[in-house]
């Protein structure tokens, strides 16, 4: 290999790490600081991002969508389970399964279930029996709202169940309510019809453990 080429490379891989330095950098920035320019680019990013979520589910909705939009719609899709599976696994789990699964019962992890003061709380207030529909909102346990909301409780003296009959999200038409995915300080929105639009597969999903 010529010394020319060898010293392209090594710029190249400079350039290419200083993109990812930069990347990982505003990352950082927007999800956890909360200086003056930080708090300027989250707010930028968000509103840039969710406006454009916006369009997308009004296109979905109206039957309006290109081609290039249902690319950026599996894209976002694919990268938002890849994402979320570390930040929320359960709803990454439940998501993949929903758009890419075959409508087979889906045990979720307990882990983080066992563990949710809101969930304990109610469960505590409820005690034995059969219970739900239960809604609730977002900001009371932001990580069970992306995987069950509503959610139905199965509650025995040996044994918890937290689960829902028939997970299928709002069609693709009519009114849309939108979806929050908290990334630290940032909050994302999202809409049913956008993942409903890609013929996904309904399904039973729950998570149990033995009762305390």
């Amino acid at each position: 290999m010529g010394h020319s080429v060898k010293k392209s490379l090594k710029y190249l891989a400079i350039a290419a790490s200083g993109i990812v330095v930069l990347g990982v950098a505003y990352v950082v920035s927007i999800t956890t600081l909360s200086d003056p320019l930080s708090k300027t680019l989250r707010k930028n990013t968000e509103n840039s991002f969710n406006g454009y979520v916006d369009l997308l589910m009004t296109k979905t909705a109206t039957g309006s969508l290109n081609s290039v939009d249902k690319a950026i719609m599996n894209a976002g899709t694919a990268s938002s389970i890849a994402i979320t599976k570390f930040i929320y696994p359960e709803a990454s789990a439940l998501l993949h399964h929903y758009v890419y699964g075959d409508g087979s019962d889906l045990q979720l992890p307990s882990d983080y279930f066992q563990t949710s003061e809101y969930l304990n709380a109610q469960i505590d207030s409820l005690g034995n029996g059969q219970h739900g529909p239960i809604n609730f909102k977002q900001e009371e346990d932001w990580r069970l709202s992306l995987v069950f909301n509503p959610y139905f409780l199965q509650v025995t003296p040996q044994k918890v169940k937290i689960y829902h009959p028939q997970i299928e999200f709002a069609p693709v038409k009519g009114e849309q309510e939108p979806i929050f995915v908290a990334l630290g300080k940032m909050k994302l929105k999202i809409y049913d019809n956008l993942f409903s639009a890609m013929n996904p597969t309904p399904f039973y999903a729950y998570a149990e453990w033995e009762a305390q």
